[in-house]
């Protein structure tokens, strides 16, 4: 109890001279929320992209039941809750965290790649792979949002990226499947979805956090340049 209230009494000294409000100028003007942004979006787009289609691409491997569909389709999304749980504890540095993301979205890609181009068992492992880093590069993503902000604008940052993040995930579905009509392949949009994968793993190597927590917050209190 003492730590819970040691800690409550840090956050409430840090936000006392914060905005009372969010800034919407203030959070797309920060360079650091703009990467964020740029590397969710990628995230998005290949989370919802491969969810879309991964049934449609294991339907076109043979005579399938549906049961047998909905079954194989789950395996990935297995790998997705057991990355979830067992990535995310080893991100306590902000090194650490860079490094992880960076080489979670190569992993990822990695997999689109092989699901992409290889046979149906191993197609499978490599969605499976890929699948691993979903949730564990989300809790990533989200997670670092603290180091540069606090009060209401890490509140409203918080939504505000989850809001701009998503369109990826809208145009996922979208633009592989204008690849598939295209092509006739439901897994040829995949080679898209690395791409994009590859750009967020480059773009992570530039995050950084700020040297105390909120600096965001107090920058925009005193009228600073963020």
């Amino acid at each position: 109890m003492q730590a819970i209230n040691a800690v409550l009494a840090k956050e409430a000294e840090e936000t006392r001279h914060t905005p009372s409000r969010f800034s919407l100028k203030t959070a797309l003007s920060t360079r650091v929320f703009l990467l964020l942004v740029l590397i969710y979006f990628t995230h998005q787009f290949s989370v919802y992209g491969l969810s879309y289609f991964l049934p449609g691409i294991i339907g076109s491997w043979g005579q399938l039941t549906p049961l047998q569909i909905g079954l194989l389709t789950a395996i990935p999304w297995i790998a997705a809750a057991a990355g979830g749980i067992l990535l995310p504890r080893f991100a306590r540095t902000e090194q650490r965290s860079r490094s992880m993301l960076m080489a979670g979205y190569l992993v990822m890609a990695t997999g689109m790649a092989i699901g992409a181009i290889a046979g149906h068992g191993v197609a499978l492992l490599g969605f499976s792979l890929a699948a691993f880093m979903f949730f564990a590069m989300q809790s990533i993503i989200f997670n670092w949002l603290p180091s540069i902000m606090s009060g209401h604008m890490l509140a409203g940052s918080f939504g505000l990226l989850n809001c701009l993040g998503l369109c990826g995930g809208f145009l996922g579905p979208f633009i592989l499947g204008a690849f598939e009509d295209r092509t006739g392949a439901a897994t040829s949009g995949l080679w898209f979805a690395v791409a994009l994968l590859i750009i967020g793993a480059l773009v992570s190597l530039f995050l950084k956090s700020s040297s105390s927590p909120g600096s965001v917050s107090a920058k925009q209190a005193h009228g600073e340049k963020v």
